[in-house]
């Protein structure tokens, strides 16, 4: 697929001068280096995507661990409180067992 208008630039450069022959052939240059250029940025965003991702995959997995590393240290945390509050009640029924 054309880059750029062949024919349109190769009027214009008529229109600014330039013969017949080199307006077409500065034309015929311009969309060959249009299309280098575009195939080149192409490449070149197609790469920094990839490691665009890469990276954040990376990054994805480093918070997952340090997600499931907190999650695991609130639930050994909870467990704790709970056995205490629980040792707590069993404590204070033992120490005054007519008190209901």
């Amino acid at each position: 697929m054309p880059v750029t208008d062949t024919l349109k630039t190769a009027a214009d450069l008529k229109l600014a001068g330039f013969p017949d022959n080199q307006a077409k052939v500065l034309a015929e240059k311009f969309e060959e280096t249009a299309t280098a250029v575009s195939e080149d940025l192409k490449s070149f965003i197609s790469r920094e995507l990839k490691e665009l991702r890469l990276e954040m995959d990376r990054k994805l997995g480093e918070l997952r661990v340090e997600l499931h590393s907190s999650l695991r240290d609130q639930t050994f945390k909870m467990m704790a409180v709970l056995i205490a509050a629980l040792s707590l009640a069993v404590a204070i029924i033992k120490l005054f067992p007519n008190a209901h």
